[in-house]
C-alpha cells in the first residue's frame, strides 16, 4: 500500500532528522537549509506533474528530481555548505527546485512525441499567464540581479520564473495517443486496478 509506506517514510525521515539534530546541534542550521533543498527539488515538481500533468514522464521526474538536487547540493558547495551564505546570494533551495520544474519539463516534452499544444484549451488562459510571469520574472532578474540579491529574493525569482514556464506547459500541453514504451506517471487506485 503506497500511503502506508509514504507514512513509514515520513516517520523514518523525522526520526532521522529528531537524531541528527539531538547528535550535531551545531549543523542544524546547515541540516534546515539541505533538508529544504531536497524536499522541494526532489518532491515538488513530481507531485505537481502527477496531479495535474498527465504529460509527465516516470523517466522526467526521476531525471529532474537527482538532477536538482544534485544542483542544490552543489550550489551549496560553493560556499562550503554554509547555512547563511549562498553563492551568488541563491538559496540552494530555489535552485534546486528550479532546475527540476525546468528538467521536468523539458524531458517530458523531449519523451513524447504524440502530445498536442492547445493554446486555446479550457485552461489557456493559465498558460499565457504562466508566459507573462516567466517572462517578467526573468527579465526582473536580469535587470535588477544586484537589487534582488541585496534582499536574498534573486533565487525565489528564478524559481518564480521557472513556474511560470511549468504553468504555461500544463495548462497548453496535453496527451496525445500512447505511445509504446513510453511510462506515464501514475498514483496506484486502491481498488487494485
Amino acid at each position: 500500500d503506497l500511503r502506508r509506506y509514504c507514512r513509514w517514510c515520513l516517520f523514518i525521515q523525522a526520526g532521522a532528522v529528531l537524531a541528527y539534530a539531538l547528535a550535531r546541534p551545531d549543523l542544524i542550521a546547515w541540516w534546515m537549509v539541505f533538508g529544504l533543498t531536497l524536499r522541494n527539488a526532489a518532491i515538488f515538481a513530481p507531485t505537481v506533474a502527477i496531479l495535474l500533468w498527465p504529460v509527465a514522464t516516470s523517466a522526467a521526474a526521476v531525471i529532474s528530481m537527482v538532477t536538482g538536487v544534485a544542483a542544490g547540493f552543489w550550489w551549496n558547495a560553493l560556499t562550503d555548505f554554509s547555512p547563511t551564505v549562498f553563492y551568488g546570494g541563491v538559496n540552494p533551495m530555489y535552485l534546486g527546485t528550479a532546475v527540476s520544474v525546468l528538467l521536468l519539463v523539458f524531458i517530458s516534452l523531449c519523451e513524447n512525441r504524440t502530445i498536442s499544444i492547445k493554446l486555446n484549451s479550457a485552461g489557456g488562459a493559465w498558460g499565457w499567464l504562466g508566459v507573462v510571469a516567466a517572462a517578467a520574472f526573468a527579465i526582473l532578474a536580469v535587470t535588477a540581479a544586484p537589487f534582488l540579491k541585496t534582499f536574498g529574493i534573486l533565487g525565489l525569482d528564478l524559481l518564480l520564473a521557472s513556474l511560470g514556464v511549468f504553468m504555461a506547459a500544463i495548462a497548453w500541453v496535453h496527451e496525445g495517443p500512447p505511445r509504446a514504451g513510453n511510462e506515464r506517471l501514475q498514483i496506484p487506485r486502491q481498488d487494485g486496478g
